[in-house]
């Protein structure tokens, strides 16, 4: 099955993972070495828009930052539908009831009524990251229980709340009657949340499929299904996430003299948010577990979920039309694709025993790629679906409700400490935030959050040598989609962004 190295892209000797070049023994994979025709299609379509953002938007984020000094008020009922319905549902985890002194110790527990599913938001993460002068952050785990009586389905109980480097013992639980300081601890917890989606959980979006991207390009022909199904979905990604990771403007890298960087915390608090990610939290691994590649997408039981699976059934039903037309000779390279991508992905030193075992939470080998799964699909077909989805839907949708999200109630910096009691000295709503704060937030919101699209999922061409059989399993995947969307609203579910913004694949 040897072929010469002109049936490959690059001959061959293309893109492939290595090391982090950051941070090598606690962070994903990485690509460092990418063809010069990559990089300048990347910079044409994507680092020229950096650039011109940078002069002709500063003056808007200015005057921006100048009226918007502070935060506005955010409500109960606006806190539970961003951490309970939308992006930041992903970090609800459920909880028995006896676990929950654990992560909220000091509740009062005659408050909390039997017969009820009760779920924590886990910030915990802002427990590592040491704020700059003049800036505070606090860890704070929010307590919620179903409820069919309140309108997100969800009931905010409790809140507990402990700044940054003091002991455990003074952490405060709060309630919605502690007013002043229940208010000011939603601010903390919303400052958690925006720094565990964008620093932490988006990252398994990005940089696994980096792995992927790289050894589809370099071990399959050019010939190859495979590669021709996934080729146009891994445009412009390897250059961005090596840009986020190594380059000195990159806005992790949180350097003050750039007018988008709005961070709390240095870089190397920031790259510890990305390592805790990776690796997991010690006695936290229920909130916190280690990463392992998943075979199908791991969605919150939330409203923000049921949209994920929506697309992915989608998208599924599409890979296992296409895959039912590989050769022998696809195949065969398929598995030294397989072998060559779980070697890399399923590393984690931290990960479970018995996930190392289960192929639902790992990489599939080559010997696994073939097989049947459960639910009709093969392994093969569950994983492109999966890879499609990450890099389109579940990548897209994150960034759009969280660039939806307003500036002006979710913070990237607080400049009022959190709670250290029940009671607190009052505080203006001027006073959290000041209008430099707000201006680079909104600085970074417009270059790095909202969805800037160069090409759409719902304009998909692959190159499949005009084979008349595939080219029409195309035209029906992309009624599909149009289907898929419509039928979110007849199931009630809600719209978290639209097809006509769904990029192709990584490109912010």
């Amino acid at each position: 099955m040897e072929r010469p190295q002109s049936d490959f892209l690059y001959n061959r000797m293309g893109p492939w993972p290595q090391p982090n070049p950051v941070l090598p023994f606690t962070e994903f994979p990485a690509v460092v070495n990418i063809p010069r025709k990559e990089l300048m299609k990347y910079e044409l379509n994507i680092g020229v828009r950096y650039y011109t953002q940078i002069f002709y938007y500063l003056p808007v984020a200015l005057w921006y930052g100048i009226n918007h000094a502070g935060l506005a008020k955010v409500s109960d009922e606006e806190f539970v539908d961003m951490l309970c319905v939308r992006s930041f549902s992903k970090f609800l985890t459920k909880l028995k009831r006896d676990q929950i002194e654990k992560y909220l110790p000091g509740i009062d527990m005659s408050r909390l009524p039997e017969g009820r599913e009760y779920y924590v938001n886990d910030l915990w993460l802002m427990s590592r990251l040491k704020p700059q002068e003049g800036c505070y952050t606090a860890a704070t785990v929010c307590l919620f229980a179903r409820s069919d009586d309140h309108k997100y389905g969800f009931e905010f109980l409790a809140n507990f709340c402990l700044p940054y480097g003091e002991p455990m013992e003074k952490g405060t639980v709060l309630y919605p009657e502690d007013n002043d300081a229940w208010d000011l601890a939603k601010y903390h917890a919303l400052l958690g949340c925006a720094n565990r989606l964008v620093l932490s959980t988006h990252s398994f979006l990005h940089f696994p499929m980096d792995t992927v991207n790289a050894i589809t390009k370099t071990a399959l022909p050019k010939d190859n299904l495979l590669q021709r199904l996934l080729l146009p979905h891994f445009e412009f990604s390897l250059e961005l996430d090596l840009g986020v990771l190594t380059s000195w403007e990159s806005p992790i890298k949180n350097h003050w003299e750039l007018p988008y960087t709005g961070l709390t915390g240095d870089e190397a608090g920031i790259a510890q948010l990305f390592v805790d990610a990776y690796m997991g939290m010690k006695d936290r691994h229920l909130t916190y577990p280690p990463y392992h590649f998943w075979l199908a997408p791991q969605v919150p039981d939330t409203e923000y979920g049921r949209f994920q699976i929506e697309y992915y059934d989608c998208i599924e039903r599409f890979t296992k039309k296409v895959l039912s037309k590989l050769t022998d000779d696809d195949k065969w390279y398929i598995k030294k694709w397989a072998d060559y991508i779980s070697s890399w992905l399923n590393t984690n030193p931290h990960m479970k025993e018995e996930d190392k075992q289960d192929i639902k939470k790992r990489f599939p080998t080559g010997d696994e790629i073939f097989e049947e799964y459960s639910d009709g699909f093969t392994v093969l077909e569950k994983v492109t679906a999966k890879i499609i989805w990450d890099v389109t839907v579940g990548h897209a949708s994150d960034h759009y409700d969280y660039g939806q999200m307003d500036v002006h109630k979710v913070p990237f910096r607080l400049r009022v400490p959190a709670p250290q009691g029940r009671e607190v000295h009052h505080y203006s709503q001027k006073s959290l935030r000041t209008w430099v704060d707000a201006y680079k937030q909104r600085m970074c919101w417009k270059m790095f959050f909202i969805p800037t699209n160069v090409t759409l999922l719902q304009d998909m061409a692959y190159d499949f040598n005009g084979d008349p059989e595939l080219d029409a399993y195309v035209r029906d995947f992309k009624k599909d989609l149009h289907a898929t969307e419509k039928g979110l609203k007849e199931k009630g579910i809600r719209d978290f962004i639209p097809l006509n913004q769904i990029a192709r694949s990584i490109q912010y």
